[in-house]
């Protein structure tokens, strides 16, 4: 009866996920405890904290989610971000839409307040904007002469227009540059690149967030040193950078050995980490940091208590390997919570869960990489990442033998936290004696005789 009642209960799980496993999310985006998705076919999805309404869910309705779930039926979205109690996504046509709270004239519509609160998407510019960036409380947009506009929270200066108004209402051009790039803001500074690699910042300074060789604050950007090789950054209490040569820096609040150099001494210039040449991505979080190597290895540091991933509760002051996978493609995070893309699109979480943003229909942490999204696939059908066939597998779900529709080679099989419990080399055959598993939900990665990959979610009872 028990093994029974299990199995109804994964077959429901694995029902209630399927519609979103088919969904292939090519961004996700999260400042604190909640999280918005873009999938691949232009619709939005998300879960996590709505305190204030940012899940979009209407009037009235506060309730966390913890799952992901679509909002609205439209399939026209191109971007999306998430801030601190509010959400905001641009459409293919470069309008910018908005819900959640806009106490801190986030918005960019000229309203403020702690009843300006929107509970549904709803327009907030007619302005078609190139791309769009986001800082805690404060909203950065790139037009496509290059030009900077921002708006909301300046109480540091931090929009870069100067030390007042305290909230900026309306989007507001930043300097008369025409060639910024990419912007990341956090709480009360913000730091940018331009086309030309140089890199610059302005708001607060406090640990010398700016990195400009001092702690005085300023309300208009400032140019970081001389350089102009600087490809990528991430910015919270300390920031992190990409260099074009592959290295990687970082600078301001070092408390917990966020910066990643082996101190807790704050540093107010860029300063390299280690002598490592192959970064490929790096992202701040709260006192922690993350990045991944070109190899596909994910890399942690700084502040832990469960959020690095690597199931300890021990901070780390240089960055330290995540896990054994190679396969890590991407990662943003939250103030305590990880969210990460490997190669085949599948979508894993960790950290902490008070508010179910880690969308593994719990509210309970989790402190190690955990997959909550399959890669792009439905059951019984192919995969995004291997459209070039039409390869099944059945029974689905199977208690003995599984069968393909065409001769496999080599399988693997992974359980739901990514884990290989099965790896069958020569098969040569159209099907695979899986009694000896448990009873599960599994992902299968098979190499057809034509040299082809194919992976797929299955249920073992």
């Amino acid at each position: 009866m028990r093994n029974k009642f299990t199995i109804l209960c994964t077959s429901i799980f694995l029902l209630h996920n399927t519609f979103i496993d088919a969904q292939c999310f090519k961004k996700v985006s999260t400042v604190w405890d909640t999280n918005i998705a873009l999938s691949e076919d232009g619709t939005i999805w998300e879960w996590g904290s709505n305190n204030s309404g940012q899940l979009g869910l209407g009037v009235s309705n506060f309730q966390d989610r913890n799952t992901p779930f679509q909002l609205t039926t439209s399939n026209d979205w191109k971007n999306v971000i998430s801030y601190y109690r509010t959400t905001m996504a641009q459409k293919n046509d470069g309008t910018l839409w908005a819900w959640g709270s806009g106490s801190n004239g986030i918005f960019g519509n000229g309203s403020s307040g702690i009843t300006n609160y929107i509970y549904v998407p709803t327009q907030v510019n007619t302005v078609p904007y190139d791309k769009i960036f986001k800082g805690f409380e404060t909203s950065f947009a790139i037009k496509s002469d290059g030009t900077l506009w921002g708006w909301g929270y300046n109480s540091d200066g931090q929009v870069g227009v100067g030390s007042s108004p305290f909230n900026v209402l309306v989007p507001t051009q930043v300097g008369a540059d025409t060639n910024w790039q990419h912007i990341s803001g956090s709480l009360y500074h913000t730091v940018a690149i331009k086309t030309d690699g140089t890199l610059w910042s302005w708001g607060a300074n406090g640990g010398g967030t700016l990195g400009n060789g001092t702690t005085i604050s300023t309300s208009l950007p400032v140019q970081i040193g001389t350089g102009n090789t600087w490809k990528d950054i991430s910015s919270s209490s300390h920031t992190l950078a990409l260099k074009t040569d592959g290295t990687l820096w970082g600078w301001g609040g070092n408390s917990y050995g966020q910066v990643g150099d082996g101190t807790t001494v704050d540093k107010i210039i860029p300063t390299q980490i280690g002598t490592d040449n192959d970064w490929r991505q790096a992202r701040t979080s709260n006192e922690s940091s993350f990045a991944i190597k070109n190899d596909g290895s994910l890399w942690a540091w700084g502040r832990n208590e469960g959020r690095l991933g690597d199931g300890t509760m021990q901070q780390k002051l240089v960055p330290t390997r995540v896990g054994n996978s190679y396969e890590w493609q991407d990662i943003e995070c939250g103030g305590s919570h990880c969210i990460a893309r490997k190669q085949d699109n599948s979508i894993w979480t960790w950290g902490y869960n008070n508010r179910g943003q880690l969308g593994n229909g719990t509210f309970s942490n989790n402190f190690i990489p955990t997959m909550i999204k399959g890669p792009c696939s439905l059951l019984g059908t192919e995969t995004a990442i291997t459209s070039f066939q039409h390869l099944k597998i059945f029974p689905n779900p199977v208690s003995e033998y599984l069968n393909f529709s065409k001769e496999i080679k080599n399988i693997k099989i992974y359980d739901i936290n990514g884990i290989l419990v099965k790896d069958v080399q020569n098969i040569n055959n159209n099907k695979i004696n899986l009694s000896s598993l448990d009873t599960g939900v599994y992902v299968i990665e098979a190499l057809t005789s034509d040299e082809k990959i194919f992976k797929e979610k299955f249920i073992k009872r």
